[in-house]
Formats: structure tokens, C-alpha cells, sequence
């Protein structure tokens, strides 16, 4: 998921009634408790920041991603699309691309091929829905850094950013 922390569900039912509407319920396990005083767990912040382009078409994949990137020390700008990446790669390199592969415009897969011929040591990942293993040509392949699937564990993508970075992941301070 792209949560700290996997949400449990206990069970889902559905009724409907002709021209009443339908009414769908989910029961969710009971949260734990947390004692007074004490702060849930955090993802741990990497320092330094890295500076990351998130591309996804996808409005409210994009935003989340980017916040949770943000609350974990990292800096983010966002692209609805791959020529708005290219765009922002026109003018700023980032310190990673992290790029959807299904985009209407232009797919993951192009962008990285376009990313790669223009900035051939920048870090692409490739995230998809499609399985953690899409198939890919060797040419492909060889403009991507790294696939991960969705949904994907924060942990896991801040682990994969600091390895592609050459940055060593440390705690808050």
C-alpha cells in the first residue's frame, strides 16, 4: 500500500433495493491502542533530501505519493504527464524520476527511453499496476533502474530511492 502500516479489513457486504439505492458497509478490525504520551511510528526521514520528479496521470495517486514522500524528509515535484516531466527535466534535474508505467500521452517505458538519452546516469523507477515483472525489451530495460509494483510499500520506495541515490538511509534525528 502506500501507507506506513496495512489497513485490515474484517468484511465487506453490499444490499440494494430497486430504486432505494444500494448501501455498501466495510467493517474495519479495531485500531490498537497507542498509551498516552507516545507518538505513533513515523516513516524515518532520509537526509539529505533528495530531490525526486513523481509523474503519474493519475491526480490522487500523484498527491499522495508526494505527500508521504514529503512527511518522509524528501522533495518532490510532480507531473500529470511525461511531456510535463520533460518539461520540468528542461529545467531542473532531479535526483530521481519515479514515473507510472500506464500514461496516456506518453508511457513510463517512453519516458524513461527519452529521460535516459538525455540524462544517462539520472535514476528512473518504474511503478505499475501491471505486475511487478511487466514484459520489456532489453532496450527497455536497459533506460529503467528499477520496477515496482503497486501498490508499494513506503519503506520499500524509500529504500530503493537512498540505494539509487548513493544516499544511506538514516533516522529522524
Amino acid at each position: 500500500t502506500l501507507f506506513p502500516t496495512p489497513t485490515l479489513f474484517r468484511s465487506v457486504t453490499a444490499a440494494s433495493l430497486p430504486g432505494a439505492g444500494t448501501t455498501v458497509t466495510l467493517q474495519f478490525q479495531a485500531a490498537s491502542t497507542v498509551p498516552a504520551g507516545t507518538a505513533p511510528d513515523r516513516l524515518p526521514a532520509q537526509k539529505p533530501a533528495r530531490r525526486i520528479l513523481l509523474i503519474d496521470d493519475e491526480a490522487a495517486v500523484r498527491h499522495t505519493m508526494a505527500d508521504l514522500l514529503q512527511a518522509a524528509g524528501q522533495i518532490v515535484h510532480v507531473a500529470e504527464s511525461g511531456p510535463a516531466g520533460l518539461a520540468y527535466l528542461a529545467q531542473a534535474l532531479p535526483d530521481l524520476v519515479l514515473t507510472d508505467l500506464g500514461m496516456p500521452e506518453m508511457s513510463g517505458v517512453e519516458l524513461a527511453r527519452r529521460v535516459k538519452a538525455a540524462h544517462p546516469r539520472l535514476p528512473v523507477v518504474l511503478l505499475t499496476g501491471w505486475g511487478d515483472t511487466p514484459t520489456l525489451s532489453a532496450d527497455d530495460r536497459s533506460a529503467i533502474d528499477r520496477v515496482l509494483g503497486k501498490p508499494v510499500r513506503m519503506a520499500e520506495l524509500l529504500r530503493v530511492v537512498a540505494e539509487l541515490t548513493g544516499v544511506e538511509e538514516t533516522g529522524s534525528p
